[in-house]
């Protein structure tokens, strides 16, 4: 024990000395799963944050794409927006297959003289964690990302 009388001085030092390094390394054990764990959650946090930026991106470029091709405003959205889009996704580092829905719709009327239809890309992707440590729970495991962005049919 740690009270018991001894002969040498350094001995009681030394035991005290050997049961606070012991003490540190329980502590440092509890700290340091905390500690890494905040940070692949930061790590996970930043991915997800990357792929909506990029959902975000893709989406306002089909519906700026789409908006400019003509037969646009005549025949509804056209099918290979949706595989240019999804190319583009894929081009840019998102897994799987979104849901991808070109379409027109009726808009109020612009005071900047366009016209008063849109041509609306919306896209539907459910990120999954790189990380299987941060999917603990419920809390990243499927997160649904989704961004749709409409561009007005210029008046031919």
């Amino acid at each position: 024990s740690l009270g018991a009388r001894s002969n040498h001085p350094g001995q009681l030092a030394m035991k005290i000395l050997a049961h606070q390094r012991g003490s540190e390394t329980v502590e440092f054990a509890l700290v340091a799963v905390w500690f890494f764990f905040i940070v692949f959650l930061i790590i996970e946090t930043s991915l997800m944050i990357r792929e909506y930026n990029t959902i975000a991106l893709v989406a306002q470029e089909g519906a700026r794409r789409g908006s400019m091709i003509a037969d646009v405003a005549e025949g509804g959205a056209p099918d290979d927006m949706a595989a240019w889009v999804l190319g583009r996704l894929h081009g840019l580092g998102i897994p799987g297959t979104p849901t991808i829905t070109p379409r027109v719709t009726a808009a109020t009327a612009d005071p900047l003289g366009w016209g008063n239809i849109n041509f609306c890309i919306e896209i539907q992707h459910t990120y999954r964690p790189v990380i299987p440590l941060a999917a603990i729970g419920d809390l990243l495991n499927a997160m649904p990302l989704q961004k749709e962005s409409c561009m007005p049919l210029p008046e031919i």
